[in-house]
């Protein structure tokens, strides 16, 4: 995607013309209902420091504007130096403890491990623990009288941060990268399946309802809580205990990799887009971005769906059956985007998507050691690899190697 440069200078004069200084504190608007869009606007024009959590996005805009306002010179340069100031204030805020709880869909067993995934420390609990009074907010009990659900499992985690929009932000990204693990363990070996009715989710460990953010002692730190909105209060159909010894075997392999890493592929941000893709009844969304994860995967979002379908076909060893059937998938996907169809039946479809991405996926994860960057990938998958085509390729580029070290020698000889 074509990166597109927004004009900061034109940004500037309108908060100008649109933003009064009326005292020290406060500042006033000549036009209230601009100013959301041009907040708006600034969120998805600057490049804000990977520190700063999405959802605080938001504050230090408005926190920016206040800085901008009473600068003496008001142009593009001078807004975008307001916005680093404000994230410089931020940053430099203290971090506080916090215990997010939350819960996950399947029922509690004594075999969940106590984990630390950089600093934040997750605790699987068969009850909630009595000193957390989330019903001290007349919202939660009126809106979830029956929290928890029967059958799920709380989640309590421990972390620290500077507000609560980043300690949300990085609990929940933490539980689903180790969410993410467990299910696609459970999702790979899952190649189809028969549901009748109503539909459920691909995936069987999913969040529960409500997440709320409280203090060392157990008080609510906020009236704030957060909820999910695609919440289905079925619990796993798939006794997760039963399959506790493949799903922990492999989380440990996945955690194995990465601590291995030598590359700047994100595979945690991945699994967390996997995920996500994974949780909701709305399949036409999960394929589509499925779709957007094979391009990321095989790096191919900027060179066309005929990249992205001859490097998926690397592992596959030219079988034509696999050709046909991802050219078929291109098909749907275009049609899904551009006109709005799609099949009756897309649930054995999205299948077919999901094989293909959690084939590359592996490989993305188990090289991380060999690949710097999802680039070299992307080189990697466009190798023929025909027996003859590559004992040539390694002949001329044993060739290159004498011809380098040669001219090396005769210079150094000359010398």
């Amino acid at each position: 995607m074509k990166k597109y440069n927004f004009d900061f200078d034109y940004l500037a004069n309108q908060l100008d013309e649109l933003v009064k200084v009326k005292d020290e504190k406060s500042i006033t608007y000549s036009e209230m209902f601009l100013i959301p869009e041009l907040e708006a606007i600034l969120e998805t024009a600057y490049e804000f420091d990977t520190k700063i959590p999405q959802g605080v996005f938001k504050r230090i805009i408005s926190d920016a504007i206040h800085i901008f306002v009473r600068r003496n010179i008001k142009n593009g340069k001078s807004l975008k130096s307001s916005i680093r100031q404000s994230e410089i204030n931020y940053l430099k805020k203290d971090k506080q403890k916090y215990h997010l709880l939350t819960s996950l869909s399947f029922q509690y067993f004594d075999q969940l491990p106590k984990l630390n995934i950089d600093k934040v420390y997750i605790d699987f609990l068969p009850t909630l623990p009595s000193k957390y009074k989330i019903y001290d907010n007349e919202n939660i009990k009126y809106k979830f009288p029956d929290y928890p659900p029967n059958n799920y499992t709380i989640v309590r985690i421990s972390l620290r941060a500077r507000s609560l929009s980043e300690a949300i932000e990085l609990g929940l990204y933490t539980l689903n990268l180790v969410r993410g693990f467990w299910n696609f363990s459970l999702n790979y070996r899952l190649g189809s399946r028969i549901q009748m009715g109503k539909r459920d989710p691909i995936n069987n460990i999913r969040l529960g309802p409500l997440h709320t953010i409280h203090d060392e002692k157990g008080k609510l730190s906020d009236s704030i809580y957060w909820f999910e909105n695609e919440f289905i209060i079925k619990s796993s159909g798939i006794i997760v205990k039963d399959k506790w010894g493949i799903i922990n075997k492999d989380f440990n392999h996945f955690r194995k990799c990465i601590k291995n890493s030598k590359s700047n592929i994100d595979i945690n941000s991945i699994i967390n887009y996997y995920v996500n893709a994974l949780d909701t009844i709305d399949y036409h969304s999960a394929y589509l971005k499925l779709w957007s994860l094979l391009e990321q995967l095989t790096d191919t979002g900027l060179s066309g769906y005929d990249k992205t379908i001859s490097r998926t076909l690397f592992f596959y060893k030219k079988d034509r059956l696999n050709k046909e059937a991802l050219e078929h998938l291109r098909i749907v996907r275009n049609r899904l985007i551009h006109k709005g169809e799609s099949p009756d039946n897309i649930e054995p479809i999205l299948f077919q998507m999901k094989r293909f991405v959690e084939r590359v996926f592996i490989f993305n994860i188990n090289n991380l050691k060999y690949f710097s960057n999802i680039q070299e990938v992307g080189k990697f998958l466009d190798i023929n690899y025909d027996i003859d085509s590559l004992k040539r390729e390694i002949q001329f580029r044993k060739r290159v190697l004498k011809e380098v070290i040669g001219k090396k020698r005769i210079t150094s000889g000359s010398s």
